[in-house]
């Protein structure tokens, strides 16, 4: 059983290549929402905040950060991909 008809050899294992980078850029997103919620609910960030620091610029900082981390590991895919591509590519 073919995913793509006609896609064969190099086609197929790059398609194959990039959507387990996307699987793990997508684990990168939970992992750090997950590590979020954990912080909240385990009673961590209350002894962070007895400091003059909001709730809303911990979850904004935290957001930041996991976005960064995935449009990061987004582009790292990426450009391995792109550079595997040029590398292997007859010119």
């Amino acid at each position: 059983m073919s995913f793509a008809p006609g896609c064969l050899g190099a086609d197929a294992y790059l398609s194959v290549a990039l959507l387990i980078m996307a699987v793990a850029v997508s684990f990168v997103a939970v992992t750090q929402a997950g590590a979020t919620r954990r912080i909240e609910s385990s009673g961590q960030l209350d002894n962070f905040l007895v400091r003059p620091y909001s709730r809303t610029r911990w979850l904004s900082e935290q957001l930041l950060l996991g976005g960064g981390a995935v449009i990061s590991a987004g582009l790292l895919a990426g450009l391995s991909t792109w550079a595997g591509a040029a590398w292997i590519t007859p010119t």
